[in-house]
This record gives C-alpha cells, sequence and structure tokens, in this order.
C-alpha cells in the first residue's frame, strides 16, 4: 500500500533543536517498514509556519 508523508518544521530554531528533519524522516521510513508500506512520496518543509496556507508554502505548491 503507498503511502505519502510530510516532515516539517516551522521555524529554523526547531530544525536545530527540537526533532530534526532528517530523525522525522527515518522515523517514518521505520513506521513504513514495520507495517508494509511503501513510502511513495515524502515531502519535506523546513521554517514554514502552519498559518501560513498551503499552495503558498513551497511543498504546498506540488500537492
Amino acid at each position: 500500500m503507498e503511502r505519502a508523508a510530510a516532515v516539517r518544521v516551522s521555524t529554523n530554531e526547531q530544525a536545530t533543536e527540537g526533532v530534526s528533519p532528517d530523525a522525522q524522516e527515518d522515523r517514518l521510513r521505520a513506521y513504513c517498514r514495520l507495517q508494509g508500506l511503501e513510502l511513495a512520496v515524502l515531502v519535506r518543509e523546513g521554517g514554514i509556519s502552519t498559518s501560513k496556507p498551503l499552495p503558498s508554502a513551497r511543498a504546498g505548491r506540488s500537492c
């Protein structure tokens, strides 16, 4: 079963001091392996606030 997932942080500070996008991606990939899921799409978005409408975010333009 194919799945899409996103890793994101809303500030640069979260990217360096919180759960990094790389750590989030590692956890997502491990979860998919354990559940027998294929990760078809992975969107990475950094330093974008959730208050910004999705189409104006870089990754949101591809949706």
